[in-house]
C-alpha cells in the first residue's frame, strides 16, 4: 500500500505488515514482528531519523531497532492511521481516518476537534507556506485550510470541484496550489484560496486540468480515478 525509499533500503507496506528490501534481498527486522498483520497506510522518516509507520491498528515509531507504539493512551482517539506529515517547524502530523492529530511532548493533541475537520478521513496535507496547511478530505467538497492561528473549511458551493484529494503540491513559484484526486487534476493560487478563508473574496475560480471523462468543463479528457 505504501513505499518509502531510505537509501540502500525500500521499505514496504503490505496489507499484512512491513517488508524490507536491500541490495536485492528482502528482510524484516525481528523488531518489526509485532506489524505483522497490519495494514500498513504510511511510512514516512522524520527529521531525527526515526520511522513513523502509519497502520489501521495503531502508530508505530522505529529507531534504533526499537519499535514503540502509540495508541489511545497517548491520545489518539481513533487508531486507524493512514498519513504521516512532518511539518518545516519538525512538527508531527498524523491524519486518521476520523481526524488529525499533534504530536509533541509524547502526546497527539486531535487538532479542531469540534468541528468537520475534527470528524474527516484525512487524505492529504501540504505546507504552501511556513506555519499555514492546506488538509484534504475522502469528503469531495471540502479542504480545510490553517492560516497559522485558525481553521478554515472551504467548499465546493465556494467553488472548490468536487474531488477527493489525494495529493496536493505547490509550484516551485509557491504560487500555485496542485489538488490532484479520484475525479481529476487542478490548480488554484494559493493567494485566492488565502483570501477566500479570510472572506475577502466569496468565490474561487480554479483551473480545472485533467478529469475523469472530461466531466469538467475545459479540463483535458483523463481516465477513472487520476491521482488516486
Amino acid at each position: 500500500y505504501t513505499l518509502f525509499n531510505d537509501g540502500d533500503t525500500l521499505w514496504i507496506g503490505t496489507p499484512s505488515g512491513v517488508m524490507l528490501y536491500r541490495h536485492g534481498h528482502n528482510i524484516t527486522p525481528n523488531a518489526l514482528a509485532p506489524l505483522q498483520g497490519l495494514t500498513v497506510e504510511g511510512i514516512a522518516k522524520m527529521d531525527d531519523g526515526a520511522i513513523w509507520i502509519a497502520t489501521l491498528s495503531g502508530l508505530f515509531r522505529y529507531s534504533g531497532n526499537v519499535l514503540t507504539t502509540f495508541g489511545t493512551k497517548d491520545g489518539l482517539a481513533d487508531l486507524r492511521c493512514r498519513l504521516l506529515f512532518q511539518t518545516h517547524a519538525g512538527q508531527i502530523l498524523v491524519g486518521t481516518l476520523s481526524g488529525l492529530y499533534a504530536f509533541d511532548n509524547g502526546h497527539f493533541t486531535h487538532l479542531a476537534a469540534d468541528t468537520a475537520l475534527g470528524h474527516a478521513f484525512i487524505t492529504a496535507i501540504v505546507e504552501p507556506r511556513d506555519g499555514e496547511l492546506v488538509v484534504g478530505s475522502f469528503d469531495e467538497k471540502f479542504l480545510f485550510l490553517f492560516d497559522g492561528a485558525s481553521w478554515h473549511q472551504l467548499t465546493h458551493e465556494q467553488g472548490l470541484p468536487l474531488n477527493t484529494a489525494t495529493f496536493m503540491s505547490m509550484d516551485k513559484a509557491g504560487e500555485w496550489l496542485w489538488v490532484a484526486g479520484i475525479r481529476g487534476i487542478y490548480r488554484t493560487r494559493l493567494a485566492d484560496l488565502e483570501a477566500l478563508a479570510a472572506g475577502q473574496t466569496k468565490t474561487l475560480v480554479p483551473q480545472r486540468i485533467l478529469s475523469e471523462r472530461g466531466q469538467w468543463s475545459g479540463s483535458a479528457k483523463g481516465v477513472c480515478c487520476n491521482g488516486a
